[in-house]
């Protein structure tokens, strides 16, 4: 909390870590140190553990929460990392869902009306259908669209 709050809070003794692009340490106990990363208003946790083993490998990222702020209208920022592997744009739609008291986010794209018929299950069922039939090689090629007309007769 104090993090986000003051990164200069001196109990942290936040510092930036030598010979990286934009990691930072700040020290959670006596023996504990965390690393993180800024980017803009939001705080991407990297690791957390003991001294030296979480100090020795500043560039580790282990699995842990990344958080945002929440800002006074109720919006939040997407961290980088998180909006890259969802393949979330600006601009984009996300559908919010609460689901066992978390919030749940699903990126959503919109479909133009005159295109939506392509999305429908007996359209996507034809589509499979086509796609496995090329597959199988159960396919027919014409010299011309004469020959065409004259195989569907």
């Amino acid at each position: 909390d104090n993090l986000i709050k003051d990164m200069r809070y001196p109990a942290l003794r936040v510092k930036k870590i030598k010979g990286t692009e934009h990691i930072w340490e700040a020290r959670v106990s006596r023996s504990l140190r965390m690393t993180f990363q800024l980017e803009s208003d939001t705080i991407i946790l990297r690791n957390i553990g003991q001294h030296d083993e979480t100090l020795e490998r500043p560039q580790e990222v282990r699995k842990v929460p990344t958080y945002s702020k929440v800002t006074r209208h109720g919006q939040i920022t997407l961290p980088a990392p998180v909006r890259k592997s969802l393949g979330i744009e600006e601009g984009d739609l996300v559908e919010i869902e609460v689901i066992d008291e978390k919030a749940v986010l699903v990126p959503k794209r919109l479909v133009d009306k005159s295109q939506a018929y392509f999305w429908t299950k007996k359209w996507q069922e034809g589509e499979q259908e086509a796609d496995e039939d090329i597959k199988t090689g159960r396919v027919k090629v014409f010299d011309s669209a004469e020959e065409l007309v004259k195989d569907l007769e």
